[in-house]
């Protein structure tokens, strides 16, 4: 919840330098009980007055969302190897991603992952989400529509086409296969939350 609120206020706060109005940032729940919200938002109240407006509000979020997270993850990092987890998680499995293995560190992988972990990874996925630059909405479309304007629109259909060929492409978590790629890695998860 703290990157995704800071990911949004860092909108706020450039939306602001523009001189364009917005709105403090708005949660929306996630139902599973993850520990953490679904996302959040941020409603623009005026136009955005140019392209280099655009692009410097929909990169502002991934900035500050980012620099959130990465000393959360060193943290989280540790803490997860400081403190015995607690019985009767559910099993999950989760990819880090490569910014662990950049910065070598270890999430242990014999025992339940902390939840730290897991809230870190989850500010991660959103960011890393929201940078795909396809449709209006994302802030990776923000940003690829102030550098390119209408020619935006040959990026949205190019980074498709890569989406589906690396979808055909992916073998899949559970195939061996994907043993031998370097830039993911398997870890239990084990979540304390019990489902209904």
């Amino acid at each position: 919840m703290l990157i995704l609120g800071i990911h949004e206020i860092g909108h706020y706060i450039v939306a602001k330098r523009h001189h364009v109005r917005a709105s403090l940032p708005f949660f929306i729940p996630f139902p599973l009980e993850l520990g953490t919200f679904g996302g959040a938002f941020i409603s623009l109240r005026d136009p955005i007055p140019n392209k280099r407006a655009m692009t410097e509000i929909g990169a502002a979020g991934p900035i500050f969302g980012f620099l959130t997270a990465l000393p959360l993850m060193f943290l989280a990092s540790y803490l997860s190897r400081v403190f015995r987890p607690v019985t009767d998680y559910v099993p999950f499995i989760i990819h880090l991603p490569l910014i662990y293995h950049l910065f070598h560190l270890q999430v242990p992988t014999a025992r339940p992952i902390f939840p730290m972990v897991l809230a870190v990874w989850v500010g991660m996925f959103a960011t890393a989400m929201n940078l795909i630059p396809v449709g209006g909405q994302l802030d990776g479309g923000h940003v690829i529509r102030g550098l390119l304007g209408r020619n935006a629109v040959y990026a949205d259909y190019a980074f498709v086409a890569i989406l589906f060929y690396l979808g055909i492409r992916y073998p899949g978590g559970g195939s061996s296969q994907y043993s031998s790629y370097s830039w993911g890695s398997h870890t239990r998860l084990r979540w304390m939350t019990t489902l209904p």
